[in-house]
């Protein structure tokens, strides 16, 4: 347990220096507050649904997912058989997901009322990969520069084993995440 809680403290801190670059990077720290707390309310959520579980270790993909991308209510699909997530997995996808969510909010599907995420997961050879597609949002270009939010992601993927692909169709975004399961 002792080991569990210096992890979740060692996560609120990394969170906090990514709001805090996040913040300085869209121009002054005004917002830190508020991308601070919906990282933390991601995170929560996350642990939320772990917790909530009959067994701490894992968290069923679905619901985990769900809890996750709650304020996005129905815009959002979720697709894929039942999966457990193993626990030491799951601060890595809750700020992958969360990352998503919040580009997506900024510039893609969950802009437009009719936009719509479609969350697909499966499973091969010990790898689990999970698409996130978007829909019915604006015309997608490809970005000139990267943000935070990507050079993000891109490190939890580096971080855990995985890797990660973009494809910016103009029809809408799709990132596909590969990851390890037997290693966080």
């Amino acid at each position: 347990m002792l080991h569990r809680i210096k992890n979740l403290f060692s996560v609120v801190n990394a969170v906090v220096r990514m709001s805090d670059r996040e913040a300085r990077s869209i121009g002054g720290d005004g917002g830190l507050a508020n991308i601070l707390t919906d990282k933390l309310g991601a995170l929560a959520r996350a642990y939320e649904s772990v917790l909530a579980g009959p067994e701490m270790s894992n968290a069923d993909m679905k619901a985990f997912t769900g809890s996750v991308l709650n304020p996005f209510g129905s815009q959002c699909r979720l697709i894929g058989p039942q999966q457990q997530v193993p626990q030491e997995l799951c601060q890595t996808l809750a700020l992958f997901l969360h990352e998503l969510a919040t580009n997506s909010v900024k510039h893609g599907s969950l802009s437009s009322p009719d936009g719509e995420v479609h969350v697909c997961w499966f499973t091969t050879e010990k790898c689990l990969t999970i698409e996130w597609r978007e829909i019915s949002g604006p015309a997608v270009t490809i970005p000139t520069k990267q943000g935070f939010g990507t050079h993000m992601i891109d490190r939890l993927a580096e971080s855990s084993g995985g890797s990660i692909a973009r494809n910016w169709d103009p029809a809408g975004l799709h990132v596909s995440l590969k990851i390890p399961l037997g290693k966080a």
